[in-house]
């Protein structure tokens, strides 16, 4: 959602403000839109390796890989990634081997997975829905089926690519004939509106419920979600960008998960799938959809 990118590099600015970095007075920020496009993403690192710009903040999966084929010497301080480790941004979380360091937006899949078995009981059978021309979607739909066994669920992973995209309603509802829920994990192209409407269709009419892993899908018509706050990701990196700035080398500070947790669940949803959820469990939502 493009939403996401603006409130984080809102946030990004915000958090940059706050400890005395400002724009029009001690910062410039030269905001580019890559709008998705992995080619325009190149021509916009591009032009800041050739500007000798002092810090490239990059917001996405793609952009922050696209950044670090451009330059080396440059530091770049990335958010709004899903799994910086296994998709080559970072070498660890501690250091990133090379002039990158950020805060992800991954909230470990295992307390996902619990978070499902918390609100929904009897939760046996989990799908797992993603598209295979995302690296990230792939690393972490692997790390859900490993974490559903650990809790006790079979894992059902169910997915297609990118160019069979006009299947996805039939995919949808193979899967949901024979699971409890569906688990989307981090996947840029399974997590737009129209992708998603149409699995939400394919949900509300078999009843089988949809979790995801950002609030906007939520309020489309997912059951719930755990997430990260953008806004909030994007403050935690704000702090990284003043150490390099003063000094420090990007390998030198660990890569972040995010500080906080949101709990979205959409009660409109769980009526119409006749899923009832238990009251302690919605006492610890962020945000409720009625």
């Amino acid at each position: 959602s493009p939403q996401t990118f603006t409130w984080t590099r809102e946030g990004f600015i915000e958090g940059m403000k706050r400890l005395g970095y400002e724009e029009g007075k001690n910062v410039q920020f030269d905001i580019k839109v890559a709008e998705g496009d992995r080619e325009k993403a190149k021509e916009i690192a591009k032009g800041f390796v050739e500007k000798k710009v002092d810090l490239i903040c990059t917001l996405g999966t793609i952009p922050s890989l696209v950044a670090l084929e451009a330059t080396k010497e440059i530091p770049i301080v990335y958010s709004i990634v899903g799994e910086p480790k296994n998709t080559g941004i970072i070498e660890s979380w501690v250091s990133s081997g090379k002039n990158i360091t950020g805060v992800s937006m991954k909230i470990p899949t295992e307390k996902q997975l619990e978070m499902i078995q918390k609100g929904i009981t009897k939760v046996k059978r989990l799908g797992i829905l993603y598209c295979t021309s995302t690296p990230q979607a792939i690393v972490i739909a692997e790390e859900a089926k490993q974490a559903a066994k650990k809790l006790g669920m079979t894992p059902y992973p169910c997915s297609l690519h990118s160019d069979h995209l006009d299947r996805l309603p039939s995919v949808t509802e193979t899967l949901a004939n024979g699971v409890d829920v569906i688990y989307i994990p981090t996947d840029p192209i399974l997590a737009t509106k129209k992708n998603l409407i149409k699995i939400i269709e394919v949900s509300f009419r078999l009843k089988v419920p949809i979790i995801v892993v950002n609030d906007d899908a939520v309020e489309l018509g997912a059951l719930m979600a755990l997430h990260c706050d953008f806004r909030e990701i994007g403050r935690q990196a704000a702090p990284m960008a003043i150490k390099i700035l003063n000094g420090m080398k990007p390998m030198d500070i660990p890569s972040q998960m995010p500080l906080g947790h949101r709990l979205t669940v959409n009660l409109k949803t769980a009526k119409r799938l006749g899923i009832s959820l238990n009251p302690h469990f919605l006492s610890r939502a962020h945000r409720v959809i009625e």
